[in-house]
């Protein structure tokens, strides 16, 4: 299947409602209420990089959460989606917003930007939907020679993980992928990248904390966030194993690097 199919393909179904994640949502409610705090203040702590400058998110939202204060703001903000939906979900929290991004639908497949125009690119749960073959080659293409990346990811390498996806598929597109050893090397031949991860021993614990209380913010979650993150500090290699992943990184200065080797 060719990229343009693989790409209308999932504009329908996102333009459509056609995922259905109430439940497992529901599933994971417990655990994902830490992730998405730790997630986002993780991530904060990275947007600088595109403080006054010219950033591009790749998605429309997640904006809202990470740039939208004056010391991080970039002096442009451009913003792709190849969904006419969550386009207009993100024209709309724009608004009554002081930033003021730049909206296009737009193939990540096909960035319409000039080389080397970008100093900070981002984006949430993207990657995993793209060609990373095509896709990759164009982010470092817009990206300056020193530039930022930043994006979340899902990862399967942990084999609960797979089985999970498994029993779930109306939870996501039929071409999403969340990222595997392969996918992982293939960012690192673009990028000098590092990985922070989220959400391993807090799965397990988060079906005992479901049971035992009403609210994500409890003892039994406490210890699962310590856990999640003192391991993967501990036993470095374990981070491949977690749910979901930070990866940030810069394009390399030297625009004479010989050809990418794995990294990862």
């Amino acid at each position: 299947m060719d990229h343009q199919t693989r790409a209308e393909r999932e504009k329908s179904q996102y333009n459509e409602g056609a995922l259905k994640r109430d439940g497992i949502n529901r599933y994971f409610a417990h655990a994902n209420s830490l992730l998405s705090s730790r997630l986002h203040g993780d991530a904060k702590k990275h947007v600088y990089h595109g403080a006054g400058k010219k950033a591009l998110e790749m998605g429309c939202e997640l904006w809202k959460i990470w740039l939208d204060d004056p010391r991080t703001s970039p002096r442009e903000l451009q913003c792709i989606n190849i969904s006419e939906t969550e386009l207009e979900t993100g024209s709309r929290m724009a608004k009554n917003s002081k930033i003021k991004p730049t909206f296009h639908l737009m193939d990540a497949h096909k960035l319409e930007f000039q080389d080397e125009y970008f100093d900070f690119i981002y984006g949430g749960a993207i990657l995993h939907h793209l060609d990373l073959s095509i896709a990759l080659p164009e982010i470092s293409r817009v990206l300056k020679p020193g530039g930022f990346i930043m994006f979340v990811e899902p990862l399967n390498i942990n084999p609960l993980s797979k089985m999970i996806r498994c029993l779930t598929p109306k939870a996501r597109t039929l071409d999403e992928h969340a990222l595997c050893f392969k996918e992982l090397r293939s960012i690192g031949n673009y990028f000098d990248v590092s990985l922070t991860s989220y959400q391993l021993f807090s799965i397990p614990l988060g079906f005992i904390s479901m049971m035992l209380y009403d609210k994500a913010e409890n003892p039994v979650m406490r210890f699962a966030d310590v856990l999640d993150t003192r391991m993967q500090q501990l036993v470095p290699f374990l981070k491949y194993y977690y749910r979901y992943a930070l990866i940030t990184g810069y394009k390399h200065p030297n625009p004479d690097k010989p050809e990418p080797k794995d990294k990862i």
